[in-house]
């Protein structure tokens, strides 16, 4: 049972999520069943029967209310019927006006009643209708299963009668629409049909109406065994010439399909019902609550694995640092290898280029002097090139010499010195044999002189 349910509301779920596309083909094929079976039954006109003209008219329906359906197979009924007697058509008009009339005013909403009779009579199922319209309509849908048994009978009237009707040529006109009204009023099968669905819808809206328990499944085979006795008095009484065998099985089928649309309409849990009382400054209340059954739908979730995450999928990430990836990239080679704190290369300018403030050295503030240079980024023409002693200094590995030019090696790895060892802008002011002060021409820094020492 709880597949079933299941099954339900998955079904439920597709309509109510895809109504507007579900009801136009439903009212499309219902459309080319009812216009082809009145083809195949009083097909007397060749036009309408072009499959053309039958798609484009259920073509139109579907995207239309079901009373135009009604409308138009009246029309398709009345031209086939003109085809083979006018009398017959104009008779066929005037009962179709009435009915109409009377559908109109009462049960405009009970249009798949009027249509879906004939069908269900064509179908050998008529059962169904009376017991389904007692179940989901009130008391007055007999009107709207009324009107579709009257269309059945009449149509089924015209072609049982077709070699008379076709026949009378010779007789006047007024004896035509005697013959023709008498054969349709006083059709027998036609009237035992009208009371029994008449009886079936009113006793199994009743029934269903009361609070006991399986008030509509009780009533849907208590309509079901009326309808059917009824038709089978008629029979024996009346001479209608129904199957028996045809009356059990359609029967049967109708009890079927009734009961699936009982289970999609009204399905309930009588095992938890509730007898609940309230009151108030007027009334006592006795209410009876019983709960329908339903399941959830399980919803499948998928799970995806080896996905490619993007940087937004993380919980943190560096928007500035993401934001410098690409800028990084176009760099050259040379600026992204530079010691921290170097400027590029490009950027660097010989020492010999700067300006020279006007200022004197002496009065510029800390701010305003320039700051010295690592020796790394220092021109060859600023290196010392002599010791206190005044013995000429080899030059850095990896710079030019000023003389020649060429890239000169110190012999031994303890001269080598480094960056961070050798001294200040200050202390790097070459030494000199002479005494005195002195400032560089080049970087303006003061220039300290020393004499040499002088051996003892």
């Amino acid at each position: 049972m709880a597949e079933l349910l299941e099954i339900r509301e998955y079904l439920k779920g597709i309509y109510s999520k895809f109504d507007l596309y579900i009801e136009p083909v439903l009212k499309f094929g219902l459309s080319i069943v009812v216009l082809m079976l009145i083809d195949m039954h009083i097909g007397y006109m060749n036009r309408l029967q072009n499959p053309a003209l039958v798609l484009i008219a259920a073509l139109a329906c579907s995207f239309m209310p079901v009373n135009v359906l009604v409308i138009l197979a009246a029309v398709f009924c009345l031209l086939n019927v003109y085809a083979l007697s006018l009398e017959c058509a104009v008779v066929l008009f005037v009962v179709f006006t009435i009915m109409l009339l009377v559908y109109f005013r009462f049960v405009p909403s009970d249009a798949l009643a009027v249509v879906l009779t004939p069908v269900c009579f064509a179908l050998k199922i008529p059962y169904v209708i009376p017991v389904t319209a007692g179940l989901v309509g009130t008391p007055l849908s007999a009107i709207s299963a009324g009107c579709g048994v009257i269309v059945y009978y009449l149509l089924d009237y015209v072609k049982t009668n077709e070699n008379i009707i076709r026949g009378m040529e010779s007789e006047t006109t007024v004896a035509k629409f005697r013959y023709i009204a008498d054969g349709m009023m006083n059709n027998k099968g036609m009237l035992v049909m009208l009371v029994a669905f008449t009886i079936t819808v009113v006793l199994v809206y009743l029934i269903r109406r009361l609070s006991m328990d399986h008030a509509w499944t009780v009533a849907m085979f208590t309509g079901l065994l009326v309808c059917v006795i009824f038709v089978l008095v008629g029979d024996m009484t009346l001479g209608i010439n129904v199957s028996l065998v045809a009356v059990i099985l359609g029967a049967l089928i109708s009890l079927l399909l009734t009961a699936v649309i009982k289970f999609f309409v009204f399905s309930v849990d009588y095992s938890r019902t509730e007898l609940l009382q309230f009151e108030d400054d007027e009334y006592y209340y006795y209410v009876k609550a019983v709960p329908k059954m339903t399941v959830a739908v399980p919803e499948k979730k998928v799970k995806h694995i080896n996905q490619r995450k993007s940087a937004e999928d993380y919980p943190v990430f560096n928007q500035t640092r993401l934001e410098d990836l690409p800028r990084q990239a176009e760099r050259p080679a040379a600026s992204r290898t530079a010691p921290r704190g170097a400027a590029p290369a490009s950027a660097r300018r010989n020492s010999s280029d700067r300006p020279v403030s006007s200022r004197p050295a002496a009065s510029r503030t800390g701010a305003e002097r320039p700051a010295a240079r690592p020796s790394s980024e220092r021109p060859a023409s600023s290196m010392p090139t002599t010791d206190r002693a005044g013995v000429r200094l080899a030059p850095k590995p990896g710079t030019r010499s000023a003389d020649t030019g060429r890239v000169a090696h110190r012999a031994s790895s303890t001269a080598r010195t480094s960056s961070a060892s050798r001294p200040s802008s200050a202390a790097n002011a070459r030494v000199s044999s002479s005494g005195g002060i002195k400032r560089d021409p080049a970087s303006g820094d003061r220039v300290i002189r020393r004499a040499p020492r002088q051996d003892r």
